[in-house]
């Protein structure tokens, strides 16, 4: 009773078929019928691209007074992006204390 391939399990790529690419000439499609569904997808493709494009909101530009901010707020906020003018404010952090 020393039967090893009741317990030792098949690897997994013998249990699943291997695939290969097909081609539309391989299921039996003629030049015309290919050309036909190659010309439906296009369609669909540009269809749907032109939809979106339609659906889609136009895009304005806005203002921070329009969001609500004060003038000292805006002023605070242009100045964040500035690299030359001022020089940024340093923290001081503690020196580590030496360990006894």
């Amino acid at each position: 009773m020393n039967d090893t391939s009741a317990t030792e399990p098949e690897p997994a790529e013998a249990a699943e078929p291997e695939l290969s690419p097909f081609s539309l000439e391989e299921l039996g499609l003629s030049a015309e019928e290919i050309a036909e569904i190659e010309g439906m997808n296009d369609a669909q493709v540009g269809a749907a691209g032109a939809s979106a494009a339609s659906a889609e909101p136009a895009m304005t530009p806005f203002s921070f007074e329009e969001l609500g901010l004060s003038p000292e707020e805006v002023a605070a906020l242009e100045g964040i992006g500035d690299v030359g003018g001022t020089e940024p404010e340093t923290v001081a952090t503690p020196a580590p204390e030496p360990a006894e």
